[in-house]
């Protein structure tokens, strides 16, 4: 059985989902580093998050993304 690639919509609306039931202060971090391009030696000390815990926000919501689409597991 194969399965069928989100559309670009479609995976829009699947990372808004997960995006949006994080916590707000996760969802910034992520937002300064992937949207504003923001280091992250600036991000962490401006929202006191340690290195591994920006890691495994970025590990934990890439999981849910692929869970969720089936894609790259």
């Amino acid at each position: 059985m194969s399965l069928k690639h989100p559309s670009k919509d479609e995976a829009v609306i699947i990372m808004t989902e997960i995006l949006r039931a994080m916590p707000t202060h996760d969802r910034e971090a992520l937002a300064r580093f992937y949207v504003d391009g923001q280091p992250l030696e600036d991000i962490e000390p401006a929202l006191g998050i340690d290195p591994d815990h920006f890691r495994e926000l970025k590990a934990s919501v890439r999981a849910a993304f692929f869970d969720r689409t089936r894609l790259g597991r």
